[in-house]
């Protein structure tokens, strides 16, 4: 039987049934992948900065611009960790949080903000976030990343 390589995917097919392959292949395979960060926002320059900085530092990323992103995408890019701006322009963060969170209740989500955020928007909601206000240093966000990734591994491992 010959085995498929990763490389032997088509071209033609659509970016992200693309990416859902190569996942599901490297997933079969057991081959260990870094962590996976998707960055929501509706700004373009700050999301950039963060995918460069953290893919200097190991890791996956994909950013979603809100008025491009779509909920299935979460199913399919199957992110590790969700960094969320909480000032979106064009709709509710509380909705979208929502929205993330009725895909998948275990991601960590942490939540970008220029101000202190009313925990009470959140404090019904069974899977908490976590806040990080600007302005914030890389290394600030590194760790919050570092910190909830371990806190999921340590859930998922007791579950």
């Amino acid at each position: 039987m010959r085995r498929k390589s990763l490389s032997n995917f088509k071209l033609s097919l659509r970016p992200a049934k693309a990416i859902e392959c190569i996942v599901n292949t490297a997933q079969s395979r057991n081959i260990l992948m870094p962590p996976h960060i998707l960055v929501i926002d509706d700004q373009i320059s700050l999301p950039r900065f963060i995918e460069m900085e953290l893919q200097s530092a190991g890791y996956r990323v994909s950013l979603s611009c809100y008025d491009r992103f779509r909920l299935p995408d979460c199913q399919i890019f199957k992110p590790d960790l969700i960094l969320l701006n909480w000032e979106l322009r064009c709709t509710s963060s509380l909705s979208i949080y929502r929205q993330l969170r009725s895909v998948d209740r275990q991601v960590p989500i942490v939540i970008i903000t220029t101000e202190d955020v009313n925990h009470h928007h959140l404090a019904s909601e069974r899977a908490p976030a976590v806040y990080l206000t600007k302005p914030f240093s890389i290394s600030d966000l590194l760790a919050v990343i570092k910190l909830q990734l371990k806190v999921e591994s340590v859930a998922i491992r007791h579950h």
